[in-house]
């Protein structure tokens, strides 16, 4: 049987993993490059910027990747959601470079937290969504529907807006500001997800000759 930290070794090294991280790296350099202020008289807004932009990449590619895996086997779903997470803990210090220049309001271990945290519950999310759409005979429906459960999650967020100071669902928003609701939120989330994810496989029954 293959140990937990071989499988992720090998999906970490599959080619659609390793050009993901990639862009992903790329695209947050492409954006501190972007943001980084030329002149030293100028505020340094650039943590802002990859905040919401690494917090919306995870998003999108844990609800893309959580959907495509909620048809294989429990293991899987598991490297998975591991193999996401090591994508955020390797991009890490470009958060840490770019709060140290910016020096925001809200403190340097808000963002990561709330980052796994959406992490989590997108994946779950993701999960749901697949099995959904495989039972209504409507798998093909899955990359266009991952873009639109978030453009709703922000949608929802605009409309309640107007009682609710506080992000709700949108993690946009949410990562450069303190929101006790939308941590809550999608703290349950999460934990649903890990219940799931822990829980132990069933055992077939053995066939009797």
């Amino acid at each position: 049987m293959t140990s937990p930290l071989r499988g992720l070794s090998a999906l970490l090294r599959r080619e659609d993993m390793t050009q993901l991280l990639m862009a992903l790296l790329a695209l947050l350099i492409f954006v501190l490059v972007i943001s980084w202020p030329s002149d030293a008289q100028e505020v340094n807004n650039s943590w802002y910027t990859l905040a919401q932009v690494k917090v919306a990449s995870l998003a999108l590619l844990a609800l893309a990747y959580g959907g495509s895996s909620s048809a294989r086997s429990l293991n899987e779903q598991r490297l998975t959601l591991a193999a996401l997470g090591c994508f955020h803990v390797l991009t890490l210090p470009l958060d840490a470079a770019t709060y140290a220049a910016s020096y925001p309001i809200t403190p340097f271990w808000w963002a990561p937290l709330l980052c796994t945290v959406d992490l989590i519950a997108f994946f779950g999310v993701g999960l749901a969504l697949g099995a959904l759409l495989s039972a209504l005979r409507l798998r093909t429906l899955l990359p266009l529907s991952v873009p639109l459960i978030l453009v709703g999650v922000v949608s929802f967020d605009v409309w309640m807006s107007t009682w609710i100071a506080q992000a709700v669902l949108n993690p946009f928003t949410a990562v450069t500001q303190l929101s006790a609701v939308h941590l809550a939120v999608a703290g349950l989330c999460a934990g649903a997800t890990l219940f799931y994810l822990v829980r132990a496989p069933r055992k077939e029954p053995r066939k009797e000759a």
